[in-house]
């Protein structure tokens, strides 16, 4: 469930979607996932934003995401959630708006995000 940021950086989150907050039983506790993978050696960057592993794409040096984001993370001022997101995933928070309402930060990957669209 961690995303994994680099060969030895993970980034554990709350995984809180809209679409399971009435299906408890199917919410996993982030925490708790990473200790069972049970990897040492390995960095960890805890976060309480709210994301879904499956909706981020990481590239060399930039994230892709759509703004759901901002949806799921309602109780966070934008900028607040910006700078939160690029403190977790070490870019330089430069957001563009693109097809399909995505986010994307610093160079986009081009082979990542035709994979993504």
């Amino acid at each position: 469930m961690p995303i994994q940021l680099s060969p030895d950086a993970y980034l554990q989150y709350v995984y809180t979607p809209d679409y399971l907050r009435d299906s408890a039983a199917y919410r996993t506790d982030g925490a708790v996932c990473f200790e069972k993978l049970n990897l040492p050696d390995v960095r960890v960057t805890k976060t309480d934003v709210v994301l879904d592993g499956g909706n981020v794409i990481k590239c060399e040096d930039s994230v892709i995401m759509t703004d759901k984001i901002f949806y799921e993370n309602r109780n966070y001022d934008k900028v607040v959630l910006m700078n939160e997101l690029e403190r977790c995933f070490g870019s330089d928070g430069v957001v563009r708006r693109g097809k399909g309402a995505c986010l994307d930060w610093a160079g986009v990957c081009p082979k990542c995000f035709l994979k993504a669209l």
